[in-house]
């Protein structure tokens, strides 16, 4: 059984006053030992496919299986990642 989580606003999980990205890196951390392996993650976001893949490059967010806009315009399965 695979369980979904959808984090509703990828900018929140951004905290662009953390220099080091702490809690982005708790989170990373935390999703890779512990649900990656049997859990689908979803992330939603008012950005465009191409501000996204940027944010994902710049801010080191882990692999999401979808990606949905803000109005639910464009759903996208199975976002391609590059490892890390």
């Amino acid at each position: 059984m695979s369980y979904l989580y959808h984090v509703l606003d990828v900018d929140v999980q951004v905290d662009h006053d953390d220099k080091e990205n702490t809690s982005l890196h708790v989170f990373n951390k935390l999703w890779q030992s512990e649900f990656a392996q049997d859990c689908l993650l979803v992330f939603s976001t008012g950005r465009s496919l191409k501000l996204y893949n940027e944010l994902r490059v710049i801010w080191q967010l882990v692999c999401c299986i979808s990606y949905i806009t803000s109005n639910w315009s464009c759903t996208l399965f199975a976002v391609a990642c590059t490892p890390r």
